[in-house]
């Protein structure tokens, strides 16, 4: 078929070519350019809690990478004999040993390590439940890409997720939970964090609107040091205007709330 003739091409198993679907590139490209305010896209460093296989991940480092690039001021490039290059340090979270070896490797054949690249790619066995703020690799984490696993019920082309049991409704409710912990994890445990982008490939409102809704409501007074003007909001992505949306007014969410899924 021509599906497993382009995977078996060359240049996509040298990672020159990385095959993704449109809506699999959104989660990086919110991240990376969602923000309407361009005076802190792409400062500070990245988590990308749930990481392997690491498409998203080396997505994330080339979206980076070319937004640093553009911040690098004339007075640096001037400079000679020092190495001024603005870097950030991408953190990628996977628990799975298995996976994290071919998150390594995938990371390592799509993400040059070199001065050209502006991120470091720093790839974790460890399971982002555990990863802790206080740890000084992630003090300067401010953006975290949570894409955790789900039912996998969006994604038309595999049927057999739903056949072994993925649409079941103590399976989706299973998610949902793990779903929720993670999000309100990484809402309140990173201090310097102010963009956090939740994505599935789920329809279900349970493992979308609901996990959403119940994170918002749940750390609303619990951010250390809150004031009126630390809560976490919803935002409609700069980036994604063009495109149509389908975030439904549910489980608590506001009609402009819903805006930002």
């Amino acid at each position: 078929s021509i599906s497993s003739q382009l995977h078996n091409h060359d240049l996509v198993k040298s990672g020159k070519i990385v095959l993704q679907d449109k809506s699999s590139c959104f989660s990086a490209l919110v991240l990376a350019h969602g923000s309407r305010s361009s005076s802190t896209t792409g400062l500070g460093d990245y988590i990308d809690a749930c990481a392997a296989p690491g498409n998203k991940t080396s997505h994330l480092a080339a979206l980076v990478s070319k937004e640093l690039s553009g911040k690098q001021t004339k007075k640096e490039k001037k400079r000679r004999n020092t190495n001024n290059n603005i870097k950030s340090e991408i953190f990628a979270f996977d628990r799975s040993s298995k996976r994290v070896k071919i998150l390594r490797d995938r990371l390592g054949a799509m993400v040059p390590d070199d001065d050209a690249m502006r991120v470091h790619m720093n790839p974790l066995h460890q399971d982002f439940l555990s990863a802790d703020a206080s740890d000084g690799r992630f003090a300067s984490v401010r953006s975290i890409l949570l894409d955790p696993s789900c039912s996998g019920s969006g994604i038309v082309n595999a049927p057999d997720r739903q056949a072994d049991g993925g649409g079941s409704d103590s399976r989706i409710k299973s998610l949902a939970n793990f779903q929720l912990v993670a999000l309100k994890h990484a809402m309140l445990s990173f201090p310097k964090v102010d963009r956090i982008v939740y994505s599935t490939c789920s329809v279900h409102e349970e493992e979308n609107e609901e996990v959403v809704a119940t994170a918002l409501k749940e750390t609303t007074g619990e951010m250390e040091g809150e004031d009126d003007n630390m809560h976490w909001v919803l935002t409609k992505p700069a980036c994604l205007d063009h495109w149509e949306r389908r975030g439904h007014v549910a489980a608590g969410l506001t009609a402009g709330e819903a805006e930002g899924l």
